[in-house]
């Protein structure tokens, strides 16, 4: 802008006129990755609600085999027990990573 004899603002040749409270009007660009990081954080709480399940289990049944250690009531076929509801609640917590890692296209 070029101010002319009389102090006021006109448009340089080829352009317009803009008052402050124009500029204040236009929208900020949004971030191109927004949309992007917005999906990684929904798959994320699905991921992070999914194995939060079976890591449960796993806590669950490693806690009741401690107290029934302590107690001495834990036999050698519960033990057994135990550990194979261990271990299928760990292969369950694989398969919700692994089917997350296939939906990503990994």
């Amino acid at each position: 802008m070029t101010t002319s004899g009389h102090g006021k603002a006109s448009p340089k040749p080829g352009g317009a006129a803009r008052s402050g409270a124009d500029v204040g009007l236009r929208r900020p660009q949004e971030d191109p990755d927004a949309d992007v990081r917005r999906a990684l954080a929904v798959e994320l709480r699905w991921l992070t609600h999914e194995i939060s399940q079976p890591l449960a289990a796993i806590v669950s049944y490693v806690r009741g085999a401690q107290l029934r250690l302590d107690n001495r009531s834990l036999k050698e076929a519960d033990l057994a027990n135990v550990l194979e509801a261990i271990a299928t609640q760990a292969q369950r917590a694989v398969a919700i990573v692994r089917g997350a890692d296939r939906q990503r296209g990994s």
